[in-house]
């Protein structure tokens, strides 16, 4: 859409920043630290005390910018604003206003992936990373370096030495993280231990930080002919290039200029494409002169039908109305059978009918016997291969999995399945326990739609759990399905 892609261009362009992308997390210092309560300059006290409050030592803001302008953080998608949703592993925390607050870390690297979708148009991904560490537990020092690559492949190897002195540094090392760039977007790590008086070797290397890239920039451009004749143009790789005889906006066509056409050109990692093709994006209409009346038309002939039920299909009729028959569907046990024929309406409201019957089809069938109760459905999100699932007659999971290309498919566990995990049965559409579903729930008109989180009527869903908007109320859905039960 050109009106849409020239608004996310320029100063229109979306910027998503944290104050902050990692975060050292010191056992013994805890995650909160006591602060005094001040108002106006002064402390504030009650009696001879003073009032203090806790505040968490690890945070981090987003910052979401169009432009010069500020959007707002929200639970709802809309104009000037942005949603934002997360995934921890390593920790607890919670995201309010915009502001990440991490309450407990739990392994000694953990790590926050944030996806900010901007207004409903652009969406972006950013990792917020602690580390933790525990200084003189047990008598055990940790220290931990640091270093860059350009790409993924450039992993650097485990450094093969460690000396036993303090804050020793392999060459190529730092003894902290410098963070990552455009130039080199791969921030990698280690760790080795000092205990009893010694220094240990140097741990495998993991990926400590990763820089996010931007999401691609569209211009287009605009030019206005006389004729149906494509307007030529040039190119050149510097933002905002609009070619000589071409603008940055829609002029709109007139009597005179009556074509008005557009090219396009898309920026990927800090490099503009080749325009598009010209296509033409307007054309002036010129009113034709009004065409001689036609003559009147006969009049049309409607279809009459009529039901009736019976064992049976019924003979055929030859007349209309047929004896027997009724214009509306009959109600009642048994089978209703539908012909109809051809008619018309006079002027004067009555009908002349062809009596041009066709043989009695079946409408509704003998009421059958109640079916079997299905098994109940839970939606167990993406596949993992070290969790448990469940397929019997009674109860069935269901999962998807996701391709290299964000496409994800849906699986539901088969009934003769059992209870089952490990790597050897992972779904497929050879599996003996998971089989495909019918379409991939891109549409919920059905009545059946698999959603993994949602905000209605300000409660948010997600989990099993029920929240509030406000946090103030919780319902876990699995004491819900027990009583129930």
């Amino acid at each position: 859409m050109p009106g849409l892609d020239g608004g996310l261009k320029g100063l229109d362009a979306y910027s998503v920043v944290l104050s902050s992308y990692s975060a050292v997390y010191n056992t013994k210092d805890g995650l909160t630290e006591q602060v005094d309560v001040v108002s106006g300059g002064n402390n504030v006290v009650t009696g001879s005390d003073q009032v203090v409050t806790q505040d968490f030592r690890i945070t981090t803001k987003i910052q979401v910018t169009k432009g010069t302008e500020l959007l707002r953080y929200s639970t709802v998608l809309g104009t000037g604003k942005y949603l934002v949703n997360a995934v921890g592993t390593g920790c607890t925390f919670t995201v309010t206003n915009g502001l990440v607050v991490v309450h407990s870390v739990t392994e000694e690297k953990a790590e926050i992936k944030l996806e900010i979708n901007c207004e409903g148009l652009a969406t972006y991904e950013q990792v917020f990373t602690v580390v933790r560490v525990i200084d003189g537990v047990d008598g055990t020092d940790v220290e931990w370096i640091f270093k860059r690559s350009q790409t993924e492949e450039d992993k650097p190897s485990r450094p093969a030495t460690s000396e036993n002195t303090d804050d020793y540094v392999p060459k190529g090392w730092t003894d902290d993280p410098v963070g990552p760039d455009i130039d080199n977007p791969f921030e990698w790590s280690c760790k080795r231990e000092k205990k009893n008086g010694v220094w240990g070797a140097f741990s495998d290397v993991y990926l400590w930080s990763k820089w996010g890239k931007d999401g691609k920039e569209t211009e287009s451009v605009y030019a206005q002919t006389k004729i149906l004749a494509t307007p030529s143009y040039t190119w050149s790789d510097v933002d905002n290039y609009v070619p000589s005889g071409w603008t940055s906006e829609p002029q709109g066509v007139t009597s005179e200029y009556i074509y008005e056409w557009i090219m396009q050109r898309k920026k990927v990692n800090g490099s503009w494409s080749h325009w598009s093709a010209p296509a033409i994006f307007a054309k002036w209409s010129k009113d034709g002169t009004d065409g001689t009346d036609g003559t009147d038309g006969l009049d049309g002939w409607s279809i009459f039908r009529w039901y009736k039920i019976s064992v049976s299909c019924p003979s055929t009729p030859t007349s209309a109305p047929p004896s027997g028959w009724s214009v509306d569907p009959p109600t009642g046990e048994g089978i209703v059978w539908a012909t109809e024929c051809h008619g018309r309406i006079n002027e004067g409201g009555s009908i002349t009918y062809k009596n041009d019957f066709i043989t009695p089809v079946q409408v509704t069938g003998q009421k059958g016997d109640d079916g079997s109760r299905g098994p109940f459905m839970t939606f167990r999100r993406k596949y993992d291969s070290t969790k448990q699932y469940t397929g019997s007659n009674t109860h069935v999971d269901a999962v998807y999995t996701e391709d290299s290309s964000g496409n994800k498919t849906y699986w539901v566990a088969k009934p003769t399945a059992g209870i089952f995990s490990r790597l050897n049965k992972v779904p497929g559409t050879s599996s003996a326990y998971w089989e495909a579903f019918q379409g991939q729930f891109e549409s919920i008109a059905t009545g059946l739609a698999l959603i993994e989180e949602a905000n209605i009527a300000g409660w948010w869903f997600s989990d099993l759990v029920i929240e509030s908007q406000n946090r103030n109320c919780i319902i876990l859905m699995v004491m819900l399905m027990i009583i129930h039960a």
